[in-house]
């Protein structure tokens, strides 16, 4: 028998579930920006203070071909649990960044708000610089019904200028991503 070890699922033998092989199928991770992307065509400009779709365009892994390019969501073709995850680059080009947030949305429904960091004029250092950005993390458990289910990831730049952004490609260490995949 092929698979990985499970975790146990209270059998009073101990026998641990085995899963087979690739068992945590399907799985996805995307990131903002597509490789080799420098500068502002790495970034997606938002609104102020407005939440708005995040725009993941390039692909790291997609098993099953369930991420959309072109509507930036995700729908899992198979039912069960789901560990989803993000690491989103917010901020804008000056020193004025008040709040980040970020939350995923599942059909089009919030489903947990991400971090979310105050800026501090005294946090400033040295003019424009890493001091207006900040890296918004977050991660869930959710199910999925296998046909209709999607998950989506939404940003909130809330500052006093009008750069708002959602960082990607060389901006930071691999920039804005996200992704999830099956546990069960």
């Amino acid at each position: 028998m092929s698979g990985i070890i499970g975790a146990n699922v209270g059998r009073s033998s101990g026998l641990k579930k085995v899963l087979p092989a690739g068992g945590n199928t399907p799985m996805f991770m995307v990131h903002r920006g597509a490789d080799g992307c420098s500068g502002d065509g790495c970034s997606q400009s938002t609104s102020d203070n407005t939440y708005t779709k995040a725009y993941f365009n390039g692909e790291r892994i997609d098993t099953d071909n369930c991420y959309d390019t072109s509507t930036y969501r995700w729908t899992p073709n198979k039912a069960g649990k789901y560990y989803i995850f993000s690491k989103l680059y917010l901020g804008e080009y000056q020193d004025r960044l008040v709040i980040a947030y970020s939350e995923f949305r599942i059909n089009g429904n919030n489903y947990g708000v991400g971090q979310q960091r105050s800026y501090d004029g005294s946090f400033q250092s040295d003019g424009y610089n890493r001091d207006s950005h900040v890296n918004n993390v977050m991660g869930q458990l959710i199910d999925f019904n296998g046909s209709s289910d999607y998950v989506e990831c939404w940003v909130k730049v809330d500052q006093s200028a009008n750069y708002a952004r959602v960082f990607g490609g060389s901006q930071s260490a691999d920039g804005s991503y996200w992704g999830g995949f099956y546990i069960g």
